[in-house]
């Protein structure tokens, strides 16, 4: 599997076969950027699926209308700066679930994964949690994994 980290601002450039792993959050997120923009999911549904993300506490999809699915945006807001090591748990957690949903039911062999929710990078234990599973759960499925990060403020 090739893991890439692309340090970029700007939305990745949507690709026939890339499936999207995101923040719930509507709004200027990139979940809107990439489901309204890019797929033309009425901004109701997308706000319906962030809350259902985010209410429910779980990872969740909007395949097979769109390959874009999202995680609950606690871990990028309210935890992000966290140092208690039940919430990085919870959080590769929830990256495992969702690579066993992509091998059992999606099945992308691309995968985009963009946690970024501000000008801020995202923060490294995610990145390094994201890499480390991503190795570790090789499951055969997934080819290619591109990362987005945010420059460093100057």
């Amino acid at each position: 599997m090739d893991i890439s980290i692309k340090i970029t601002s700007e939305p990745c450039e949507k690709q026939a076969g890339w499936h999207i792993l995101t923040v719930a959050e509507s709004g200027f997120s990139m979940l809107s950027a990439y489901a309204e923009e890019d797929d033309n999911i009425d901004g109701v549904k997308i706000r319906e699926f962030e809350e259902r993300v985010n209410r429910s506490n779980e990872a969740g999809s909007l395949h097979p209308l769109a390959p874009i699915s999202a995680i609950p945006c606690k871990f990028f807001r309210e935890l992000a700066d966290s140092t208690d090591p039940s919430i990085l748990d919870e959080f590769e957690a929830m990256i495992s679930d969702f690579l066993i949903t992509n091998a059992n039911v999606m099945q992308s062999k691309n995968l985009v994964i963009d946690f970024r929710v501000s000008p801020a990078p995202v923060k490294e234990k995610y990145i390094d949690s994201i890499t480390r599973i991503l190795n570790q759960q090789h499951d055969g499925v997934i080819d290619k994994v591109m990362i987005y990060q945010n420059p460093l403020p100057d």
